[in-house]
């Protein structure tokens, strides 16, 4: 991003679409603020995904084997840039879900 101006526009779509600001509320935000909701949205809709992908994977149980890989399938599917490395990941199922 080169300008101020070309933020301002790459950010109101998100701002007042997925975010719900008006204008004058997006407006009076500093850009400090407005990344800082931007990113509490986004931790909120992988945390959405994380209990639909949880929940969706006890649905399919009686069709699959493995309940832990079928959660990860259906979350990385979504967010596979969070995919973190194989020990860790089965550590953080465990933990998260209390299995």
């Amino acid at each position: 991003i080169e300008s101020l101006t070309e933020w301002v526009e790459l950010s109101e779509p998100f701002a007042y679409g997925y975010l719900g600001l008006r204008p004058w509320e997006f407006e009076k935000m500093t850009m400090g603020e407005y990344l800082s909701v931007s990113d509490a949205y986004s931790k909120k809709m992988q945390s959405d995904d994380r209990r639909m992908a949880y929940f969706t994977a006890w649905m399919l149980t009686p069709y699959s084997e493995d309940l832990n890989k079928t959660y990860q399938t259906i979350y990385y599917g979504l967010h596979p840039d969070d995919k973190p490395l194989p020990e860790e990941e089965k550590e953080q199922f465990c933990e998260m879900f209390n299995v």
